[in-house]
């Protein structure tokens, strides 16, 4: 049996700061694609559109390079790099300038062609300690 492909997308120089984009990274980083691209339209957060843009490539470079369906795609890997700083400066009191950092992000979405396509595992919602 052939080993499943992997289908990549970068989104690079993003002005993201990476520690805000992986809140929603860990988010949606075990969901099944379809489930994860409908929360990230509803995320408040700056940094979903952008994610959602970036799997939505992902899934078009699925499509067009290898003719893999939506469905049978699941998401391998979401990893948000830092990029370059831009260095800016905020005067203060008495001629002084305090740095200021703008960090960029470069983002990678992998995703992995599944074999089977309804071996889906439905998580468990149940509440520790309750009997219903």
């Amino acid at each position: 049996m052939s080993e499943p492909r992997l289908i990549t997308a970068h989104a690079r120089y993003l002005r993201v700061a990476p520690r805000k984009m992986r809140l929603v990274l860990d988010a949606i980083r075990d969901l099944p694609l379809d489930r994860a691209l409908n929360e990230l339209h509803f995320f408040p957060q700056a940094a979903a559109p952008v994610i959602e843009k970036a799997i939505r490539s992902a899934v078009a470079n699925a499509k067009h390079n290898h003719n893999i369906p939506l469905e049978r795609l699941a998401i391998a890997t979401l990893v948000a790099n830092e990029g370059p700083r831009l260095k800016r400066s905020m005067p203060r009191a008495r001629g002084r300038a305090f740095p200021i950092m703008k960090r960029t992000t470069h983002l990678t979405v992998v995703l992995r062609e599944t074999m089977q396509q309804g071996s889906r595992k439905q998580p468990s919602h149940k509440r520790k300690g309750s009997d219903v």
